[in-house]
């Protein structure tokens, strides 16, 4: 009897377990948001300091 229960225990917690699939689309999805958050800040901080970036000037005022 133990062994009936503990064997559909285990093929349940099995099929719940995300395909790689389902997980590679998950991730790929959390990466894509997570990089256009990044370009976004990007973008805000060179729009916020545009001479640093045209001069080649860094926040501390050193030339590069």
């Amino acid at each position: 009897m133990r062994a009936v229960v503990l064997s559909f225990v285990l093929l349940t917690g099995c099929s719940e377990k995300p395909s790689f699939d389902e997980q590679f689309k998950k991730q790929s999805a959390e990466i894509e948001t997570e990089a256009k958050k990044l370009e976004r800040d990007l973008k805000t901080q060179i729009e916020l300091v545009p001479e640093a970036s045209e001069t080649g000037s860094t926040e501390d005022g050193a030339k590069n």
